[in-house]
């Protein structure tokens, strides 16, 4: 599963699914793709909003 980066009003952030919404904050300084297990968990049932912080586009 390949995350889509989508970018509004000049925020990046990476969306999936349908429903109410479940924002996911990241908190390990980890890489982005840390979440696609829990997007496949979640994301036939919440609408997962994951905004992607600067920290990921550091080496």
């Amino acid at each position: 599963m390949e995350l889509q980066i989508k970018e509004q009003n000049g925020f990046q952030y990476v969306e999936e699914g349908s429903g109410e919404v479940l924002l996911l904050l990241h908190g390990l300084f980890g890489a982005l793709s840390n979440w696609q297990d829990v997007i496949q968990e979640f994301g036939s049932d919440y609408r997962v909003i994951i905004p992607l912080l600067p920290i990921y586009d550091m080496p």
